[in-house]
């Protein structure tokens, strides 16, 4: 939401679809917002595999990825770099999420009352054909 008030983009949460982690759900949802008589022109879906599956409606309905709409997925798994087009997608760290997860369990195992923390870990973006359209040749 933040990234759409700084692109000065007014929010709409009619178009953001809770499929509960269902690829069932996240497939029957991509073709609903495709049904809509307003297709978006982005799909950010909250793992790369939800981002497979939208790719695989968008497709199903004759549409382009990302010359119609384009997607990006989160978590950069393995075969993200592999669909077609290759998903761009948010690289997320995995296993410095754990080892976070890991030691807040052990302090509270230990009896730690400390207040919850928010810690903030860093990710990178990882750009693929998914998001960006080709350049035409003249």
């Amino acid at each position: 939401m933040s990234a759409l008030n700084e692109a000065g983009i007014e929010e709409d949460l009619s178009i953001v679809k809770d499929t509960k982690w269902s690829r069932k759900q996240c497939y029957k949802s991509t073709l609903e917002i495709l049904d809509s008589g307003d297709p978006p022109t982005a799909i950010f879906a909250a793992s790369d595999l939800m981002g497979l599956v939208a790719i695989n409606a968008i497709y199903e309905k004759g549409l382009s990825v990302p010359d119609d709409i384009a997607v990006i997925g989160v978590s950069n798994i393995e075969m993200a770099k592999y669909s077609n087009p290759p998903l761009s997608t948010i690289d997320v760290p995995k296993k410095e999420m754990g080892v976070a997860a890991a030691e807040q369990l052990l302090y509270r195992l230990k009896g730690s009352d400390s207040p919850p923390r928010t810690i903030i870990l860093p990710t990178n973006l990882i750009v693929r054909e998914s998001t960006e359209k080709k350049s035409s040749k003249i």
